[in-house]
């Protein structure tokens, strides 16, 4: 319904990968409780959100961490027998304010001549963008890859897209078997301020 405002459900071969998630506000969210038992390890979203939702949902997360004054270089490459235009942060220790290793921070984002994003690249992810369908005055890539280490972990392929054209709030409440989540900053949002 928003961005802060979404219901995910995973399911898996392996009991940890199976649960909810709900978010029902900027700083309130919850998730599928363990039952308790020692065949529950319980389910955490964490890594299935960095390597199934994020690439998916909000591809350019990090270029958040880009700011207009810092200075781009733009580079050509082939993936897979198409070129691509590349933008990285020229020289990116030059921006590195808390130390923080740039190559986390400062994302390598490839599109292809049509301006789609056909890869990103941080430290060591990377994550592989195919079958690119219009839908909804955006493009979505209906094939996500995302590679670790040189391994591939997680592979996602979209089977529908459509127009949720009766948004139901109710749809979005947590359920009995909930708990509520720790706040996270999430990467690519703003760090929050003092206030005095």
């Amino acid at each position: 319904m928003g961005p802060y405002k979404w219901k995910r459900v995973y399911t898996g071969k392996d009991r940890q990968y199976d649960g909810s998630e709900w978010s029902i506000s900027r700083f309130e969210q919850y998730r599928t409780k363990s039952d308790g038992s020692v065949f529950d390890p319980g389910f955490d979203p964490l890594w299935l959100n960095e390597h199934t939702a994020r690439p998916v949902i909000d591809p350019l997360y990090l270029a958040g961490n880009i700011q207009p004054d810092y200075e781009l270089d733009i580079k050509r490459t082939i993936l897979e027998g198409t070129t691509l235009n590349c933008v990285v942060v020229a020289n990116p220790s030059a921006y590195n304010i808390d130390q923080t290793n740039p190559d986390y921070l400062f994302p390598v984002m490839c599109f292809d001549n049509d301006t789609h994003l056909r890869a990103v690249s941080a430290s060591d992810t990377a994550v592989k963008y195919g079958d690119v369908q219009p839908f909804q005055n955006r493009a979505v890539a209906r094939d996500v890859k995302v590679i670790v280490k040189g391994v591939q972990v997680a592979e996602s392929k979209v089977t529908l897209l459509e127009e949720w054209a009766s948004a139901d709030a109710a749809q979005l409440k947590p359920g009995k078997g909930t708990v509520s989540e720790p706040y996270r900053i999430e990467p690519g949002m703003p760090q929050p301020e003092a206030v005095s």
